[in-house]
């Protein structure tokens, strides 16, 4: 069986009008002392609760004007919005504007929302636009490949082998430099060991030529 909602109305009227109370104390003490993050959080939870009671009872308009408070709070809170004197002003209009509203939902009337959308409108030109994120760079592509490679002794015994290898490189593609090392240390038979040093040609063709 559904739950009629509507039995529990008065205790939100009760609760949104104690809100209201605790937001207005709040916000008039931070006009004329700087508002700590206690008392700032304290007015933040105030709106969010008429806004999750407005919602649920399907008072929507409310819901709306709340959440456009709640954001702009939230903005402050985390430091993107500046709370000054004339949107502390807007707040307090807001206040009064949710009074107003509850009253007539309480006394079974038709609330004029005509408020809402005002102070919504003067609450955007207090409210800071979010900085624009910075362009991503694109990805730099790879000017050429570093290619190592083991050769076998027997194929290249010496020097000379190794050169007329180095002279057929270019027809691959430019080539930058090329090291050339005899590392005789790390195998117990001679193992001659080719570097072609950010090169531009192709890795794939030397890709199994480690042996």
């Amino acid at each position: 069986m559904a739950i009629d909602l509507s039995v529990f109305a008065d205790s939100f009227y009760e609760e949104a009008t104690e809100h209201v109370a605790t937001v207005e104390s709040l916000l008039v003490a931070a006009d004329l002392h700087a508002l700590d993050e206690e008392s700032l959080n304290a007015i933040f939870r105030a709106v969010h609760s008429i806004k999750g009671g407005a919602g649920a009872f399907g008072h929507g308009a409310l819901a709306d004007f709340s959440h456009a408070l709640e954001s702009f709070l939230d903005g402050v809170r985390k430091g993107r919005q500046e709370l000054t004197k004339a949107s502390i002003g807007i707040l307090l209009g807001g206040v009064d504007a949710i009074r107003n509203h509850v009253y007539a939902l309480r006394q079974r009337s038709t609330p004029d929302t005509g408020a809402f959308d005002a102070l919504k409108n003067e609450l955007a030109k207090c409210t800071t636009p979010a900085a624009p994120q910075p362009p991503v760079a694109a990805p730099v592509a790879p000017s050429g490949y570093f290619v190592e490679l083991a050769l076998d002794p027997a194929e290249y015994p010496d020097r000379a082998a190794i050169d007329t290898l180095v002279a057929e490189l270019p027809a691959l593609g430019t080539v930058e430099c090329v090291e050339v090392e005899f590392d005789f240390a790390a195998r117990r038979r001679s193992t001659t060991r080719a570097n072609a040093c950010n090169s531009s040609f192709p890795k794939k063709p030397f890709a199994n030529a480690r042996s």
